[in-house]
């Protein structure tokens, strides 16, 4: 019985797409930005990014200054990477980027302490990251342009 229910689940979804029933990439991605909260999350996560990037330039700022905005940062990028894959394969490719470097920054700023290197490299991985969250939200703008 179970078989045969499956056999109709798939033959049905061919029927719909044989029909042409499926939403356009511009619909589906504006339903996902929606679904993803995205336009919000991407400015949450920019403005992690800019307090991360001035506490990481700040030579006066402590370890625990660090572990709470960068904490911040960590939790944001990884509720933010939850809400992939998005319906657009390239804006997919580029927010998976992003979120990867993004985590990889926070977690690097997390844990960069006094130490004035390990504060260069963490800043130079926030910002980049930043920069490539930015490709991605513009793609996906661009993506729901009708």
């Amino acid at each position: 019985m179970r078989g045969r229910g499956l056999v109709a689940v798939a033959a049905s979804g061919l029927v719909l797409a044989a029909c042409g029933g499926s939403l356009s990439g511009a619909v589906a991605l504006a339903s996902w930005a929606k679904d993803a909260n995205f336009t919000a999350n991407t400015r949450t996560l920019l403005d992690d990014a800019r307090h991360a990037v001035t506490v990481l330039a700040d030579p006066s700022s402590t370890a625990n200054d660090l572990h709470t905005v960068c904490g911040v940062l960590q939790t944001d990028d990884e509720a933010a990477y939850n809400s992939l894959p998005t319906p657009d394969a390239a804006a997919t490719r580029l927010l998976n980027r992003a979120y990867n470097e993004l985590g990889i920054g926070a977690s690097h700023c997390y844990d960069a302490g006094a130490s004035t290197s390990a504060r260069a490299r963490a800043l130079r991985e926030v910002t980049v990251a930043a920069g490539d969250l930015a490709e991605g939200a513009a793609r996906v703008a661009s993506a729901r342009a009708p």
